[in-house]
C-alpha cells in the first residue's frame, strides 16, 4: 500500500500602507514606506510562501520570498554617492545615481530524511541564483539586506545528525 502524502502550504502576504518614524530625532516624522534609509527598510509588499510535503520518512520544503521595489533619495554629491570618484575628489560626470533596489523573488528548496537515530538535511538557498538589480550605495550599510535581499547567490547546505 502506498504511503500517504501530507502537504501543508502557508502564504504570508504583508501590504503596508504607512510606516511613519522620526529616525533622525528631529521631531519630524516621515512616512518611510518603500524607502531605502539608514533608519531601516520598509517594503510596501512582502510575501513568504512555504510548501511542506511529507512522505513517510522524507520531507521536502519549498519556500518563495518576494520583496517589492525600494527607492531612496540620491546623495547629491557627498562621499556616499556611488557616483563619487574618491581619486578625483568629485562626482563622475558620466554617472547618474538613482537609488533603488528592484523587486526581488527568491526560491529555496530543502529536503530531510529521518530514521530512528539519524537525520540528513540537504538544502539549496536561492535556487535560481537571483540577485536583485540595484543602484544603491546604502548596500554598504546592509540596508537592502535588512529587507531580506540575498547578496550571496546560490548556496548549498548539508547536515547530518546521529543520536547515540
Amino acid at each position: 500500500m502506498p504511503k500517504s502524502i501530507d502537504i501543508e502550504w502557508n502564504i504570508l502576504y504583508t501590504h503596508s500602507t504607512e510606516n511613519t518614524a522620526d529616525i533622525l530625532g528631529t521631531g519630524v516624522a516621515d512616512n518611510l514606506l518603500g524607502d531605502l534609509t539608514l533608519g531601516g527598510v520598509f517594503p510596501e509588499d512582502q510575501v513568504v510562501s512555504t510548501m511542506n510535503a511529507t512522505i513517510g520518512d522524507f520531507n521536502v520544503i519549498y519556500r518563495m520570498r518576494f520583496i517589492s521595489d525600494l527607492y531612496g533619495t540620491p546623495d547629491l554629491g557627498n562621499s556616499f554617492d556611488p557616483c563619487f570618484d574618491a581619486t578625483a575628489g568629485a562626482l563622475d560626470p558620466d554617472c547618474t545615481e538613482r537609488e533603488y533596489t528592484d523587486r526581488y523573488m527568491q526560491h529555496d528548496l530543502y529536503g530531510v530524511y529521518r530514521s530512528d537515530t539519524w537525520l540528513v538535511r540537504l538544502g539549496i538557498t536561492n535556487l535560481s541564483n537571483e540577485m536583485q538589480k540595484t543602484d544603491e550605495d546604502l548596500a554598504r550599510s546592509n540596508v537592502a539586506i535588512q529587507a531580506g535581499h540575498d547578496t550571496f547567490g546560490r548556496r548549498f547546505t548539508l547536515g547530518f545528525e546521529k543520536q547515540f
